[in-house]
């Protein structure tokens, strides 16, 4: 390793571990590289150098043009998916989605190293929508905005599962939205400065210390597929073989989803991030069921 604090010895580590990243694992290489350049920068503000480095290779990396091959695996994954889905569920349809402004979507994510992370799949290698942040803002939007416990007698606990001693699956079933086209880049940069730190109780304007915070977003612009299935099946169960009006339902479900997803998903929904609209819908209902 080159003379510890050199900023171009760093740089060139970055460079090394997190160059070439479509045909790489993102997660495991942010990681090595986390480990690996600590040595080269050293320990004051490591993990702010390592974020504003890292998350701009990503935006490097993840150019439309670049990284064509991964969008296209993923859109024949979808494809492949929903014909699966059809073969077991009564009804499901593919929406394909666009995202209206920048997502920032489970910034928890203990896998990579940043203050405010990104949901990645390892598999696929691109970020990604997880299916539980999509269910739950659309049985959120349905409880907290609409206001109704029910839809054509059933609970919308029964459609979307219940939490806690009574935990259950529901009988929407929602699947990870992947991205399948997008504009310049797949990945943007963005920051913020936080001036206090609230965890050492340190809030007066003396005390205040800037550091920018760099992390990485998914582009607007960029196109998402997903799958919604309904387990009529499951309903039949649940309320002793009581017929319902499937085609009410499918209706009632696919009008909510896209009016939720323009509320938005994700965090930072207040500031106007993850704001979704419906671009196309395709549907499958299986005859006998309607």
């Amino acid at each position: 390793m080159s003379r510890r604090g050199r900023p171009d010895s760093f740089e060139n580590c970055i460079n090394r571990f997190l160059s070439d990243l479509m045909n790489k694992n993102v997660v495991s290489s942010l990681v090595k590289a986390f480990i690996s350049c600590f040595s080269d920068v050293g320990k004051e503000n490591y993990i702010s150098i390592f974020e504003r480095y890292s998350v701009q290779k990503l935006y490097e990396e993840f150019k439309c043009e670049k990284i064509s091959g991964l969008l296209r695996r993923a859109s024949l994954y979808i494809d492949d998916l929903f014909k699966e889905v059809k073969n077991i569920f009564d009804a499901a349809f593919l929406i394909r989605m666009e995202l209206v402004s920048r997502l920032s979507i489970q910034t928890r994510n203990p896998m990579i190293p940043f203050d405010i992370s990104i949901a990645w799949d390892p598999i696929l290698n691109l970020p990604y929508i997880p299916s539980s942040s999509l269910k739950g803002v659309v049985r959120s939007y349905i409880l907290n905005i609409v206001k109704i416990n029910k839809i054509d007698d059933i609970s919308v606990y029964d459609l979307f599962g219940r939490g806690g001693r009574e935990s259950s699956i529901g009988a929407l079933v929602f699947f990870d939205a992947y991205p399948v086209a997008c504009m310049n880049s797949l990945i943007e940069p963005e920051v913020i400065t936080p001036h206090y730190k609230e965890a050492e109780r340190k809030i007066d304007e003396t005390s205040s210390s800037p550091v920018p915070i760099v992390f990485p977003t998914i582009a607007s612009g960029t196109i998402f597929n997903t799958i919604i299935a309904i387990d009529y099946s499951m309903l039949e169960t649940i309320y002793e073989n009581k017929s319902f009006d499937l085609r009410r339902l499918i209706d009632f479900v696919k009008e909510n989803v896209i009016k939720a997803l323009d509320v938005g998903v994700g965090a930072k929904t207040n500031l106007g991030y993850g704001r979704i609209k419906a671009v196309s819908q395709t549907e499958y209902v299986r005859e006998k069921s309607i």
